[in-house]
């Protein structure tokens, strides 16, 4: 299974690559949704975790491109986010987020998580 992380924090990335690595995920990183849209050019990605706040492209604008797009618009990406406020996160669910998961979270929230969307995540 194949994932990419993105975010624009480099220890928010390493932290989420660890978790997805013992999850049995290959994981690329982005810095921002922008280059996150390059990385899906490369090949087949199962999932996609991303986080809201980024410069160049949010996280919201990523998973719209990501829908509008009919390659990659099955793709479940989990919006991985601080942000608390509900408005905000129903944004994000009519954008096409699969998910969401508030900063900070344990690996076993994001194992529970994709197990919740089909993924077959052996625990390490």
């Amino acid at each position: 299974m194949k994932a990419i992380v993105t975010d624009d924090s480099k220890v928010t990335r390493a932290v989420l690559r660890r978790m997805l690595e013992r999850l049995t995920f290959e994981v690329m990183e982005a810095t921002n949704g922008a280059e996150a849209l390059g990385l899906l050019t490369r090949g087949s990605v199962d999932l996609c975790l991303v986080d809201w706040n980024m410069p160049t492209m949010n996280g919201v604008e990523f998973i719209t491109q990501l829908r509008r797009n009919p390659d990659w618009a099955a793709i479940p990406a989990i919006l991985v986010t601080d942000e608390t406020d509900r408005a905000k996160i129903d944004q994000a669910m009519r954008a096409g987020a699969s998910g969401y998961l508030e900063k900070p979270f344990q690996p076993e929230t994001l194992a529970l998580t994709l197990l919740e969307l089909g993924f077959d995540v052996g625990l390490n």
